[in-house]
């Protein structure tokens, strides 16, 4: 059986049944850590005040789909490094217990019984976790100067492919990443938007790699039919090697998308946001702080409002529609 392009929960589907939550133990790739690092950063800074409580253990959900292939004891160890080095600056004893949910059912039953005190997640799990527990603060990892990605499905320009149904059998190679969580859903409401089918279903064989240039140079080289990836990162590729720009071309592009959420559980031991925002707009100041966001990955946190999320629920939605309609047609997706 081909592998599937993974399609998660949807915010118009019921939560999946609640099994005993176990820690997922997933691959081997440092990119994941940026959600783990908002997270803690959450954490830490809202425990900046008061100073008076030592000893406390704060309690962080990630959903696996944020982990992109990072080895969970590095992120442990690496969160507790982090949370330890600003907690000192405030003599504060913090503890971070960071569980990885391999099921969405699962993150939402331990938010439901205040389990959670800072959850992180991809955005259309969010979506489902915000109706479980009142989630008020929302912050995005920013890189690139922005808290959005924009995802484009690349081939080659001489192979003569006339719209996605010249892709039909076609071999497809997907970036993960945990900037790419939502890359499946644009591509398969492209698809589905043309009453084609989705994922294996319509490709001939669909791989997955966690390396930018795994993904596009197979195009390059004839041996897969497109590749799904980041703008981003493939401007970043062309930069590095212009002969991209000439031999590739972006059949189809995504709209701006926010990937992935961290956000405080309301009524939780976390609410001292206005410290937060303090740390969070220095920490390029601080050694440390630099130090901790390179390692990551990132450059800083952005505090969202509601209307920065409008785009990303417009687009579930008609996700969620569009799988719905084809479901109804007999096109399962």
């Amino acid at each position: 059986m081909e592998p599937k392009i993974p399609m998660p929960a949807t915010p118009a589907l019921p939560l999946p049944p609640a099994p005993a939550r176990v820690p997922l133990a997933v691959g081997q790739r440092r990119t994941g850590l940026a959600a783990m690092a908002l997270g803690g950063l959450l954490a830490v800074a809202a425990w900046g005040q008061p100073a008076a409580e030592q000893g406390v253990v704060v309690r962080i959900g990630i959903s696996t789909r944020e982990m992109a292939n990072t080895n969970r004891a590095d992120v442990q160890a690496a969160m507790k490094v982090w949370m330890k080095t600003f907690a000192r600056e405030k003599n504060l004893d913090v503890d971070p217990d960071t569980v990885v949910f391999d099921s969405l059912g699962d993150m939402a039953d331990a938010l439901r019984l205040k389990e959670l005190d800072v959850v992180t997640a991809s955005t259309d799990e969010f979506l489902v976790l915000e109706k479980v527990a009142s989630l008020p603060r929302v912050y995005a990892a920013r890189v690139n100067g922005k808290v959005t990605e924009q995802y484009v499905l690349l081939v080659r320009g001489d192979r003569g492919f006339k719209g996605l149904e010249g892709l039909r059998g076609q071999s497809l190679v997907v970036l993960d990443s945990p900037r790419t969580t939502l890359a499946p859903f644009w591509l398969d409401a492209e698809l589905m938007r043309g009453k084609l089918p989705v994922g294996a279903q319509f490709f001939g064989k669909v791989t997955h790699t966690g390396k930018l240039n795994l993904a596009i140079l197979p195009v390059f080289f004839r041996q897969a039919g497109a590749a799904l990836v980041t703008r981003a990162g493939f401007e970043t590729a062309v930069e590095l090697n212009p002969q991209l720009a000439k031999e590739l071309r972006i059949m189809a592009g995504s709209p701006d998308l926010i990937p992935s959420l961290t956000a405080y559980r309301s009524g939780g031991n976390l609410l001292v946001a206005d410290n937060y925002r303090k740390e969070a707009a220095r920490l390029r100041e601080d050694p440390a702080g630099k130090l901790i966001l390179d390692l990551f990955q990132i450059e800083g946190v952005t505090e969202l409002q509601p209307s920065d999320l409008v785009q990303t629920r417009d687009f579930l939605a008609e996700y969620a529609r569009l799988k719905a309609s084809a479901s109804r047609r007999g096109a399962a997706p």
